[in-house]
């Protein structure tokens, strides 16, 4: 063993130069082997980066397609599919959403015994007001029958069911609020309504002679006289 060892010895002084220059070029590729691998991962990172780049590109892409694709949708079904306005009639009923519009919304603002949202309502306008004016008057009907005050209110069956019309809440809204039709008042409760509107509101006081004669001659033709 001694024997052997020492032989090893000799080799490596003996050859000390040559193992320091195999060393020097071992050293030298392993450098270069680290450069090759730094940039490798450099060139890896590179690649990773334009694929994600082009990934997000793509979804971009994607994403403007499908957004264009659903504007047209749309477009298409508001040009097939415009929204008819409800055609409204004296007399008739209708459901109507009371309460005020803020910034695109229905808010629920209502004060103590004002008339909440949806509520039905009868027309009272005339029928050319209806057709023209982009607004309508209405009166609202309730099923709540106590307290009555008779001076302003007026017992109603309408659609068989037992209420009354509150001829004190007379209101201008715009056409626009009407959710849907639900009915007609019948003539005679209509009759009675408009009478407490008017000695209500002490409208009748404001009709000359004139126009008491011509409604007067008007109901005897048509038969209407009490």
């Amino acid at each position: 063993m001694k024997g052997a060892s020492g032989r090893g010895r000799n080799f490596v002084v003996e050859n000390r130069e040559l193992i320091q220059e195999i060393q020097s070029i071992l050293g030298e590729e392993i450098k270069e082997i680290r450069k090759l691998q730094e940039q490798t991962n450099n060139e890896v990172k590179e690649i990773k980066k334009i694929m994600v780049v082009n990934k997000l590109s793509q979804l971009v892409d994607n994403y403007d397609k499908i957004a264009k694709i659903k504007q047209k949708k749309l477009e298409k079904d508001i040009k097939v599919k415009p929204k008819k306005e409800i055609e409204a009639k004296r007399g008739g009923v209708y459901l109507i959403r009371f309460d005020p519009l803020k910034k695109g919304k229905f808010k629920r603002v209502v004060k103590d015994t004002e008339i909440k949202d949806p509520h039905p309502a009868v027309v009272i306008s005339n029928d050319i007001q209806n057709r023209k004016s982009s607004r309508i008057t209405v009166v609202p009907p309730t099923h709540t029958l106590k307290p009555f005050y008779e001076s302003w209110e007026v017992y109603s069956n309408f659609n068989q069911q037992r209420g009354k019309i509150m001829c004190d809440q007379v209101k201008n809204i715009d056409k626009k609020r009407i959710i849907k039709y639900v009915g007609t008042l019948d003539p005679k409760t209509m009759k009675e309504a408009e009478r407490k509107i008017l000695e209500g509101l002490e409208l009748i006081k404001a009709i000359s002679s004139e126009q008491l004669l011509m409604e007067l001659a008007r109901r005897i033709k048509n038969k209407e006289i009490d």
